[in-house]
């Protein structure tokens, strides 16, 4: 029986020294843009991997990666009780985006990044205990004097809650690892809405962010398989840039360490 747990041990060792080899490698293939950057935590490990390590410590806007934080916090504070439940209730002004204009539930407000729906949730939650969230989560600069339903969009001055691609990925790992003061039901309703694609042995659950004419792309998340989990944070800048392309480098990094195959 202990040659057996030391076999599986020394197994799941040489995977995670092997895998993280081939991520570190494969980020570096991928972020090639001066302001690019990347970085990955093995949330066993706490092993940091960071590519452009100067623009991975710079601060930007969040845009809509805070909808990870603005839902935990609004299941916290009594706002949101499940996915399914009807959360927003469209107010009849047609938007851009067709996706919008309709009443939606929690999962689907997340999946379409419904801005509308989760500025009423901010509202919902307040001031007040918005500002106590993000103290106790530490999350980035916690300024949000813009307002509290803008403050994680960039204005036209440049002015928005303040993070780094190092301190989201820092942030994910210890959410991941239940180092962060949210409860059972806020995690469970949580993975559920945040679930992005499921692959043949493992999942990738995130974010995507894009800033203000398309000029940044964000994606914030973690991958959780057999006998691995990493965080993840990664932030594009350029003409024409989104949070899909951010989430499509991501994916590539994954899938070309052999961590994820789409199904």
């Amino acid at each position: 029986m202990k040659i057996k747990t030391a076999a599986i041990i020394a197994s799941i060792l040489f995977f995670s020294c092997s895998g993280g080899n081939k991520l570190k490698e494969n980020m570096s293939a991928q972020i090639k843009g001066e302001k690019d950057s990347m970085v990955i935590i093995n949330n066993d490990t706490s092993e940091e991997m960071v590519a452009n390590g100067d623009y991975a410590s710079k601060a930007s806007s969040p845009y809509s990666t805070f909808k990870i934080w603005n839902t935990l916090i609004g299941i916290e504070c009594g706002v949101i009780d499940s996915s399914s439940d009807l959360f927003y209730k469209w107010d009849s002004v047609e938007r851009q985006r067709a996706e919008w204009n309709r009443d939606m539930n929690l999962s689907e407000a997340f999946k379409t990044s419904c801005v509308p729906a989760y500025q009423n949730l901010a509202r919902h939650i307040g001031k007040d205990n918005m500002n106590m969230w993000l103290s106790r989560i530490n999350y980035g600069n916690k300024d949000i004097s813009m307002g509290t339903d803008i403050f994680w969009l960039e204005d036209e001055n440049g002015r928005s809650i303040m993070i780094s691609p190092l301190e989201q990925a820092r942030l994910m790992e210890k959410l991941v690892n239940k180092k962060l003061p949210f409860g059972e039901k806020s995690m469970k309703i949580l993975k559920e809405v945040m679930l992005s694609k499921h692959g043949k042995a493992s999942a990738i659950y995130g974010k995507t962010g894009t800033g203000r004419d398309n000029t940044m792309g964000w994606y914030v998340g973690y991958i959780e398989g057999k006998g691995f989990s990493y965080s993840f944070a990664c932030r594009l800048y350029g003409e024409k840039i989104s949070g899909k392309d951010a989430q499509a480098k991501v994916e590539e990094v994954f899938s070309s360490a052999g961590l994820f195959q789409p199904l």
